[in-house]
């Protein structure tokens, strides 16, 4: 089947009460979702299928925190959404399932996007059909972007390394398909098929952006977002 992995820290943690608010009011249906973090959040009501997974007090870097958990679920394939991506309309889960059943028929495949990441890249191959396209591994730029995509898990654990940082995760996965991923491609839409926004850039909260979502003052914790003022993860 297929997961969603959220990985987080505790200087973010108050993110995830509107996380899974959002989740909730757009998503019907959304997979079984693992939080990964350090402190669990207590203002959030966790359960079986939104659950959070602790690292313990000491946190680790941001790419240990993603071994651990890709290594401990079973499922092959999950989605890979970080905390501070706000769901910001209904998402059709028909459209995330077919692309989910095209990962699981090509296994050449890496990576599926849910955004127009790959596809809006000047480096981007062929187009497939309306909907897909291409990427150009040997040279298209930020190919393991982590905008929301469905993952095939193995993939992924074979470029990522021990001891990143979020931006030395994204980057350095990147660079490595570039340089050693020749039997396989990802994929980009040309659409957005989950549309969301960025609530916190470089440690700030995205203002512009929170307020221009529907019913934006409705957002639990949304008075604590806006005065975010954190350092990079």
């Amino acid at each position: 089947m297929i997961s969603i992995i959220v990985p987080t820290c505790d200087l973010y943690k108050d993110l995830i009460s509107p996380y899974k608010y959002l989740m909730e009011k757009y998503w019907a249906g959304y997979y079984k979702t693992y939080v990964v973090g350090f402190s669990k959040p207590e203002d959030v009501e966790f359960n079986e299928h939104f659950n959070f997974v602790s690292l313990g007090k000491t946190e680790i870097p941001w790419s240990n925190r993603l071994i651990y958990i890709l290594n401990k679920i079973p499922d092959k394939f999950f989605i890979l959404l970080l905390e501070d991506y706000f769901i910001s309309q209904t998402i059709d889960a028909d459209e995330i399932w077919k692309r989910f059943r095209y990962l699981k028929q090509h296994l050449n495949v890496g990576k599926m996007d849910l955004s127009t990441q790959i596809a809006h890249h000047k480096n981007k191959g062929q187009f497939l059909n309306s909907d897909y396209v291409y990427a150009d591994m040997a040279h298209a730029e930020y190919l393991c972007s982590f905008q929301p995509a469905i993952w095939n898990k193995a993939f992924f654990l074979r470029f990522i390394l021990p001891n990143w940082n979020a931006w030395q995760t994204e980057v350095g996965m990147s660079r490595r398909c570039n340089s050693e991923y020749k039997d396989g491609f990802m994929i980009g839409n040309d659409k957005h098929v989950m549309p969301n926004v960025n609530a916190v850039l470089k440690g700030k909260a995205n203002v512009n952006g929170l307020k221009g979502m529907e019913n934006w003052q409705s957002i639990p914790n949304i008075d604590k977002i806006l005065n975010m003022n954190y350092r990079v993860k």
